[in-house]
């Protein structure tokens, strides 16, 4: 049995939501997000009943899904510290989405949400470097 975990914390940088369902751009990671200091050492707090489940049952973890909006300020960060979160933990991970929608997108540029363009970057984005050129190197 494998199970199954998501990371999506917190959802209003992941998603760029403020209340009410809109899209913003003004959270940034690492930084105060809805009132709380998000950094390594808060998202290790987040996922620790997942932890504590391993341990306690030998359990196998995939995380199936984990992202952040491409224009999200400082997500190539926040998907190293992910990455290096489960690799530490020894939990196996799937990036979301890889070219399913243009807001995960690693390929597609950075720009804000307010400039509605998703365009292919012309160059690797830090995103990619860091899920594709880091991540995956690691699992060859």
């Amino acid at each position: 049995v494998i199970y199954e975990v998501h990371m999506y914390q917190p959802h209003e940088y992941t998603q760029q939501l403020i209340p009410g369902g809109k899209y913003q751009t003004s959270y940034t990671y690492p930084g105060t997000i809805a009132g709380v200091s998000w950094n390594p050492a808060q998202m290790t707090t987040v996922l620790s009943p997942v932890r504590n489940f391993q341990t306690n049952f030998s359990a196998r973890i995939h995380v199936g899904e984990f992202s952040a909006a491409r224009y999200a300020g400082g997500a190539a960060t926040y998907l190293r510290d992910c990455m290096n979160i489960f690799e530490g933990y020894g939990w196996s991970w799937t990036y979301h989405a890889y070219r399913e929608a243009k807001v995960w997108n690693l390929e597609y540029a950075d720009s804000p949400v307010a400039d509605n363009l998703a365009v292919r970057s012309a160059v690797p984005t830090d995103r990619y470097n860091q899920v594709v050129g880091w991540g995956l190197n690691l699992n060859q």
